[in-house]
């Protein structure tokens, strides 16, 4: 079967119009009350046709209905929706108030719940969300508007009358459990408590009495509790983020309550999580996609085979990716890549303002829009690297959205330029490669670079999120090398490739070379030829310093030339003629006659070509390097392994600078009967570089047998 992801899935297509505004994804309860949410929250069947029957959605819609029918007898009387922001908290809210309205058709409900358990008449219905109100003021209920939060919900459940039984006396005192359970009464009763905590932050600041109204607002939450447990046809869901929140000492406070009022309570709270991790790519497919063929199991079959025959050559993944489940977590997450709901669930939906599912469609959706347009062949998932960075929507959404804006100086930088921009480091490595790994790697690295304080992903788990079937991995293996050696922002340690909006080490040398002008590079270099050629069995001569080479039939000469004696070339061609400026330096004397003993000298110049602009930056870096690592600005700022890095640097660095004079000034005209030979020195490495490259010399020339003796 040949088969792609274009082919195998169809986005909706307001998903591909780009006609989701921020609003379709961000699910508001009051809305959904107030009949003014999108059509994809208010209307009751668009709204299930796009929400996937998570596990805990179906058990919180039998447990509350459960209870509101009196078919479940056992039924939780309170129950809180735990998870962290954008979790699902609200969507399963909305769940909770089509189904009492009766809005949930019973053929659609048996995807959802246990359709026994749907009501036969009308539930009450009271609720609120803590962002829509003030410290003592809440949206107003056919023209009354409260004081309180339990006015507002009396208003709701009775009307008039019962918001004056629950605000007897000064009315900002909470009532007492028997004062609510009169409200209460016998009949079907559900209550929704969204973002409390949010409520409480506001209500702490105004004063009721010696008091203030968030203590009192916790008062009624512990009466209310015990009210409603009480009433074996009334049911309170409270929704709480995790205690790390923005929120998170008034989400204590709450709980510190709710623990408390158990004491109280015939039946203990029952604590959901809306979804789970295994829940969210569902979720993302059931809101993005109006149609996924049944293919998971065939794609997670190729990567599998991928992942085998890269660990059987010796690439290195992540050891998840060479168990026999991957083909299985593949196909699970499927048509998302399983590192891209890793990195949406684990890293991203951490940052308070990312929110978890409402933060992952508005990305994905612009993903998948640019990904249909675009249409890369052999595209079999979703990776992490289809975050497209040059797209300033998506930017947008992983930096100043979520308070990261001054990271996309490294987006630009290192990983993805804009229309008509310099291109970044990442792609200007692909062009070099000729091929597209470099970017990929990067986008991967910088999408889990964006939660505070978390170390980097590992070489292998990046290498695993980016491979697809058919990738070449020594080539993604060199894309990983240059973008170390070559990003700015880009920072590696034991812990993994991270980016950061500090400078790496990488940054902090080239701003230092480039301060370095090139008249020092030049007589630096010109220092260390002098010092790596000293006097041995060949005497050395420098052309630059004047030095005459005299006539002398027991003293044999190594004379040696300056690139400067060459132009522009900045040396000679060893395949051409003998240069002008040898030839007359051997065939006459400093007195300007002819040389008698012509047979002992050897000259040695410089090749033209590149080797002269690798000398050069390497001198340059070498002294770029040096005074860096005796910098104490510098190396205050630095961390205590990249100090330990940079003078370890510092110190090889003199001996890259020898190796690069060397191989650059390694052109041999060797004396023979009929007039001079050239002889190109082999190149000099770490392992061959010698303290006196003379005796190298003369060792090369005994080895070819130019001496005597």
């Amino acid at each position: 079967m040949t088969f792609d992801l274009f082919s195998a899935c169809r986005p909706r297509p307001d998903v591909l119009a780009h006609e989701l505004s921020d609003a379709v994804f961000a699910a508001s309860l009051d809305e959904v009350v107030n009949e003014t949410a999108p059509d994809a929250y208010r209307d009751a069947e668009l709204f299930f046709d796009s929400t996937w029957p998570s596990q805990g959605l179906r058990d919180l819609l039998n447990e509350v209905f459960g209870r509101l029918t009196g078919r479940r007898p056992g039924a939780a009387s309170v129950i809180r929706l735990e998870t962290n922001l954008g979790g699902g908290k609200t969507h399963n809210l909305i769940a909770l108030w089509h189904t009492a309205h009766g809005r949930l058709d019973p053929m659609r409900a048996m995807a959802f719940m246990d359709p026994d358990l749907l009501p036969d008449g009308p539930v009450r219905v009271a609720s609120l969300v803590g962002t829509g109100a003030g410290a003592s003021s809440f949206p107003a209920v056919d023209g009354v508007e409260a004081r309180t939060l339990w006015e507002y919900l009396g208003l709701q459940l009775g009307g008039p009358e019962a918001a004056r039984l629950l605000t007897e006396g000064d009315g900002m005192t909470a009532p007492g459990a028997s004062r609510i359970k009169e409200v209460l009464g016998d009949e079907p009763t559900l209550i929704l408590l969204d973002e409390l905590a949010r409520y409480l932050e506001t209500a702490a600041g105004h004063g009721v009495g010696e008091s203030n109204l968030a203590r009192q607002t916790v008062a009624f939450l512990m009466a209310l509790m015990e009210a409603v447990d009480a009433r074996p046809r009334a049911s309170l869901v409270i929704t709480t983020t995790e205690v790390t929140d923005a929120f998170g000492d008034k989400t204590q406070q709450l709980l510190d309550a709710m623990s408390e009022a158990r004491g109280l309570m015939a039946r203990r709270e029952h604590v959901l999580r809306p979804s789970a991790e295994a829940d969210l790519p569902k979720i993302l497919v059931r809101r993005l996609f109006e149609r996924v063929d049944d293919a998971g199991a065939e794609v997670g079959r190729r990567y599998a085979e991928a992942a085998r025959d890269v660990y059987s050559r010796g690439g290195d993944l992540s050891p998840e990716a060479v168990s026999n489940t991957w083909a299985d977590e593949v196909a699970a997450a499927w048509p998302f890549h399983p590192w891209l709901v890793r990195l949406l669930d684990k890293r991203l939906s951490t940052i308070p303002n990312f929110q978890r599912t409402r933060g992952a469609l508005r990305l994905l959706a612009s993903t998948i829009r640019n990904l249909w347009e675009q249409r890369p062949p052999g595209t079999l998932a979703i990776h992490p690297f289809h975050l497209d960075l040059a797209d300033p929507r998506i930017v947008e959404d992983l930096t100043s959205r979520l308070g990261r804006g001054e990271m996309e100086n490294a987006v630009r930088a290192d990983i993805a330029s804009q229309e008509g921009g310099e291109p970044s480091r990442a792609e200007l490595i692909d062009a070099e490669l000729g091929a597209p790994f470099a970017r990929r790697l990067a986008t991967t690295a910088f999408v889990g670079s964006l939660t505070n304080d978390v170390p980097g992903l590992p070489a292998q788990d990046l290498v695993t999120a980016a491979l697809a079937p058919g990738d070449d991995v020594n080539v993604m293996a060199r894309a990983l090398e240059l973008l170390e050696q070559r990003c700015w922002y880009l920072h590696v340690d034991h812990r993994g490739y991270r980016f950061s909006t500090e400078k790496s080490l990488v940054k902090v040398i080239q701003d230092a070379q480039a301060r370095i002008p090139v008249g020092r590079v030049r007589a630096e270099a010109t220092a260390i030829l002098g010092r790596i050629h000293r006097d041995a069995a060949l005497k050395v001569r420098r052309a630059w310093e004047d030095s005459k080479v005299p006539d002398r039939e027991h003293e044999a000469a190594l004379v040696i030339l300056h690139w400067d004696d060459f132009g522009d070339a900045r040396g000679v061609d060893p395949r051409g003629p003998v240069p002008d400026r040898v030839r007359e330096l051997w065939e006459r004397t400093p007195a300007g006659g002819l040389r008698e003993f012509r047979n002992r000298v050897v000259f040695l110049c410089p090749s033209a070509g590149e080797t002269h602009d690798a000398m050069v930056d390497a001198v340059r870096r070498h002294l770029a390097l040096t005074e860096l690592a005796k910098d104490e600005v510098v190396l205050k700022d630095l961390a205590e392994n990249k100090r330990a890095e940079l003078k370890e640097m510092a110190a090889e660095s003199e001996l890259l600078a020898r190796i690069a004079v060397c191989n650059h000034v390694n052109v041999l005209y060797v004396p023979q009967r009929d007039g001079l030979e050239v002889e190109v020195l082999p190149t000099v490495t770490k392992a061959s570089t010698h303290p006196n490259q003379t005796e190298a010399i003369v060792d090369h020339l005994r080895a070819i047998g130019k001496t005597r003796g």
